[in-house]
Parts: structure tokens; C-alpha cells; sequence
């Protein structure tokens, strides 16, 4: 984890958001959140969407998100 952490710090002493990929489990999605991430994607959230189906699945789902930072 101590990786993690070095690379969002660099991220943000850069000026920059911090995507974590690849979050599929609740335990690695508070470790990121909690490792300073500002955003996070992967199966734990959605699998892969047509991009025909994108807009509805955001509609759908935007006012269920919460900010990490």
C-alpha cells in the first residue's frame, strides 16, 4: 500500500486527480479512498457498458454518487 499512497501523493504535488482501476472489492475501494484517491472504477461499480447504453446507466445512477474528496 505504501506505493499506492507515494503514487497519489506525486499525483497530487502534481496538481492532478487520481483515478484508482481495477477496484473490485469494498476493501480495496476504502484502502484507495482512504490512500487519498479522488476517484475509483472497476467491477465493484459496473462491468463494462456498451457505449450505447452509457448515458442511461449514468442518468440512472448519477444521483447515487458520493465524492471521495
Amino acid at each position: 500500500m505504501a506505493i499506492v499512497e507515494s503514487v497519489v501523493k506525486l499525483g497530487h504535488a502534481m496538481g492532478l486527480m487520481v483515478t484508482a482501476e481495477g477496484v473490485e472489492t469494498p476493501g480495496q475501494m476504502s484502502a484507495l479512498a482512504d490512500a487519498g484517491c479522488n476517484q475509483l472504477q472497476g467491477y465493484l461499480f459496473s462491468q463494462a457498458v456498451p457505449a450505447d447504453q452509457l448515458v442511461a446507466l449514468m442518468t440512472s445512477v448519477a444521483p447515487e454518487t458520493t465524492p471521495l474528496a
